[in-house]
């Protein structure tokens, strides 16, 4: 009998601290949750961590696992998950009496010295198995995985398959017996991205022309370089704050990682660097902030909003995803904001626009469908929402007729072909 273990620590019907241990020696991600009071995945002891991108969500627990032998991703990866982990250290220090961290700078230090990189699409052991980092399209440097021994098994990740201004998308799956994908945009389809750059764009000179101001809440990785591309393309030159700025050296320092690194670099040098004298200043005149951070839940951003929030002239413009919890939902939904520990009303308009970095409800039934072509018999929907991840499965069971499992944290699985 050939058999996999799987079991689910994390990540599982909501959108943070994904984790998955495989045959209690590998684990695929071990994220952090940045929003609620349970931020941890399960935890686990594990020969091995792959990660597959630097954003939080999937790197934000790794020092956790002090006793891991090796930890493998890509360069880009690697670069992002020190910023964050070391950010991440930073602000928790910041906030006393809620100690969300039980980890501390010599574990990342530690984390770091086991770390290996890897390139795509090349195939290296560890062990007795087969594992293969794939361009997830996602952000620079993010992987879907593929580890094989006696069964493979594929885990998307966070993945897109569509083109944006800064990264191409993920270009096709591999055979494999097992499917774990992301099920975040399920039942919902983006804009077409053309369209959406273009409203974005006569938005904000809109907003200029009428003598308002614009801030940009942005995601420090990916979204912050992925706007000021567009930004730059159309010759704005914004006002840069926050981790952003570091990202997006590093990202310049990876230039075949992307699809343009000259537009990037241009669209950088353009942009004003903000200091805190700048700080002081923005608003002497109508002004582009670009800022961390993407769901206003710290950082910068905080500190614009102080400054605008009762002006109808300005606008606020989300640029992705708001996860339940964070101010930048509380803004969408109720339109108030957290601003020295009050509650205020919003008067600037609130837009949100989609520049997402996932693949979107017809990309991810796309994807399944041509995973179920080429052999995988059973998926497992991850990474959502749990209406979504559950409407996912349902799905895959009911349209490419696979057996499909939306998993709760927690669940173990053995899965065994004959």
């Amino acid at each position: 009998m050939i058999e996999i273990k799987i079991k689910f620590l994390g990540g599982c019907g909501e959108i943070g601290k994904s984790a998955i241990l495989v045959d209690d020696k590998i684990i695929l991600d071990y994220g952090l949750q940045t929003a609620g009071d349970d931020p941890f995945p399960l935890m686990s002891d594990c020969d091995y961590l792959l990660i597959s991108h630097g954003h939080l969500d999937h790197c934000g627990s790794a020092p956790l696992l002090r006793k891991t032998k090796n930890v493998f991703t890509t360069a880009p990866t690697a670069d992002f998950t020190r910023l964050l982990l070391d950010d991440s250290i930073r602000l928790n220090n910041k906030k006393s009496g809620k100690n969300r961290h039980i980890y501390s700078t010599d574990d990342v230090d530690l984390l770091m010295s086991k770390l290996k990189t890897v390139c795509y699409n090349d195939e290296f052991k560890i062990d007795d198995y087969s594992c293969t980092f794939l361009d997830a399209g996602h952000i620079v440097g993010s992987s879907s995985i593929l580890i094989k021994k006696d069964i493979s098994l594929f885990y998307s990740s966070d993945t897109n398959s569509i083109d944006t201004k800064l990264i191409r998308g993920s270009n096709g799956f591999p055979g494999a017996d097992v499917g774990i994908i992301e099920s975040t945009y399920f039942g919902e389809d983006h804009t077409p991205r053309k369209e959406l750059e273009d409203r974005f764009i006569k938005s904000i000179k809109e907003t200029m022309e009428d003598g308002g101001s614009v801030i940009i809440p942005c995601f420090a990785i990916n979204r912050t370089q992925e706007i000021l591309s567009i930004l730059g393309e159309h010759n704005i030159s914004p006002y840069l704050d926050g981790m952003g700025i570091i990202a997006t050296n590093i990202i310049l320092n990876h230039p075949s990682f992307i699809k343009n690194s000259s537009l990037l670099k241009m669209s950088f040098n353009n942009a004003s660097l903000v200091n805190r004298k700048i700080r002081k200043r923005i608003f002497d005149e109508p002004s582009i902030i670009v800022t961390t951070a993407g769901m206003a839940n710290g950082g910068p951003v905080l500190n614009y909003l102080k400054k605008i929030y009762k002006d109808p002239k300005s606008k606020l413009m989300f640029t992705g995803y708001q996860v339940e919890g964070t101010n930048g939902r509380m803004i969408l939904e109720k339109g108030l904001v957290k601003l020295n520990r009050n509650l205020v009303k919003i008067e600037a308009t609130v837009e949100q626009y989609d520049f997402s970095s996932h693949s979107g409800d017809k990309e991810l039934k796309s994807m399944v469908k041509r995973m179920a072509d080429k052999g995988v018999n059973l998926f497992f929907t991850v990474h959502g929402e749990k209406e979504k991840s559950e409407a996912f499965a349902e799905y895959i069971k009911e349209e490419i007729g696979c057996k499909a499992i939306a998993p709760c944290t927690n669940d173990t699985y053995n899965i065994s072909v004959a």
